[in-house]
């Protein structure tokens, strides 16, 4: 942990989803801010995300090349990007994961730590050849809506592989429009829309000469005008999830998470629960916000915290961290209004889907189904393992939210109207 301590202000912090499928563009698109952020002087250092091996023309050889040498790279984990263009500017936090189905937890788990996404869509996209990209746009798009992912920002990548043709980035959004909005409901061109092109860098942080039909701002401009116009609600009672645990040497064990609501304060006393279902009492004895030290952390921020000694292998992703006031218990069984996706079969009493509820996921076993017009009232149980939830109605109902899965898809979503616990 750092030595100095800063008091950096997080109203200004932006959680941000990459949301795409396989090939897209999403994870090149947090190496190159990584890179950024890394080398304020950029233009004395050649992008690791680049190469020079092929000709840009090529997408296909392009992406494999990329794959084999750069520094960045995602597969089935969540990563975490960082970006800050100067002190008065926003700190942008991407998150990604693997786009491919196999990795469907780890972009549920993304996408629930985010309050904006960014879309990025290929010019070369073509839902009739491409069932299986079809069905990873689908998912993602499902979590985001369930999630409340409440802005998002449209990329239309692959620019320099049409000319720059603008007939082809109008093109692209008329392929993906019919998707979007029989999820959300909602028309693609409500959001920012940026014709891109990743590899030549085209409207990412600069406005390209290449584009000069586009008028509207880069991609960076559009999340820093997010960002200063967004409002968070803030909701009292302390929910500290928990990504993961990193051990830094002469420190030890951090606890890397995001408060979603409430706050974490140095000297605060805190409930850590553990794999064995009990929980032990902790003092917050450092906290950081992108390697600075800071003395509290507000809701919708991702944070590292210190501990002290925490129990080796009892602390697992997705656990909830409370305040010792307003303690969060593991719930023993809920009830839930489920919404079930066309086609599912097989959803009946004595089945178990997994719940994925923020960074959990959780094999249920559901006890009960009552049918109620386009509703089904469900009761379910969680199996061997730990599950924390809070009605949806409570404090911005992240606990209350929820994705069904089963066989590596989405079958439905839903949320909690009533916990029972011991």
């Amino acid at each position: 942990m750092l030595q100095s301590t800063t008091t950096k202000t997080t109203e200004k912090i932006l959680n941000i989803a990459l949301m795409g499928c396989t090939d897209s563009g999403k994870s090149e698109v947090a190496g190159l801010f990584r890179h950024f952020h890394q080398n304020p002087n950029r233009n004395s250092y050649p992008c690791p995300t680049r190469t020079d091996r092929y000709y840009p023309r090529k997408y296909s050889p392009y992406f494999i090349a990329t794959r084999c040498s750069r520094d960045y790279y995602v597969s089935a984990n969540m990563a975490f990007v960082s970006f800050e263009k100067d002190e008065n500017s926003s700190l942008l936090q991407f998150i990604d994961s693997g786009a491919l189905s196999m990795y469907i937890k780890n972009q549920l788990g993304a996408i629930s730590m985010a309050n904006v996404a960014i879309l990025i869509i290929n010019t070369h996209f073509m839902m009739d050849s491409h069932d299986e990209y079809v069905e990873e746009l689908k998912n993602q798009l499902i979590a985001a809506r369930v999630n409340q992912v409440r802005e998002f920002v449209v990329c239309v990548n692959g620019m320099d592989l049409c000319n720059y043709d603008e007939n082809e980035f109008k093109r692209s959004i008329e392929r993906i429009e019919p998707i979007f909005k029989e999820i959300f409901e909602k028309s693609l061109t409500d959001y920012q829309i940026i014709p891109t092109s990743i590899f030549t860098e085209d409207n990412l942080l600069c406005h390209s000469q290449q584009l000069n039909w586009y008028k509207g701002p880069t991609l960076y401009e559009s999340l820093e005008m997010i960002s200063q116009s967004m409002v968070f609600e803030k909701y009292s009672g302390l929910r500290f999830i928990i990504i993961k645990e990193m051990f830094i040497s002469g420190v030890g064990k951090i606890i890397c998470g995001k408060v979603q609501c409430g706050q974490l304060r140095k000297g605060q006393t805190v409930l850590l629960p553990l794999n064995n279902s009990s929980f032990v009492t902790r003092q917050v004895i450092d906290l950081e916000i992108n390697h600075e030290k800071v003395e509290q952390v507000d809701s919708n921020t991702i944070c590292g915290v210190y501990l002290g000694d925490i129990p080796h292998n009892l602390v697992r992703t997705g656990f909830i961290v409370s305040d010792e006031l307003d303690q969060l218990k593991p719930v023993v069984s809920f009830e839930a209004e489920v919404v079930l996706r066309a086609g599912v079969k097989g959803f009946r009493v004595g089945a178990i889907p997994i719940v994925s509820c923020s960074l959990q996921h959780i094999s249920c076993r559901i006890n009960s189904i009552q049918e109620q017009k386009k509703v089904k009232i469900v009761t379910m149980t969680p199996i061997h393992n730990i599950l924390f939830m809070e009605n949806y109605t409570e404090k911005g109902g992240f606990l209350g939210r929820f994705l069904l899965r089963e066989n590596g898809k989405i079958i439905g979503y839903g949320k909690v109207i009533h916990v029972h616990f011991n």
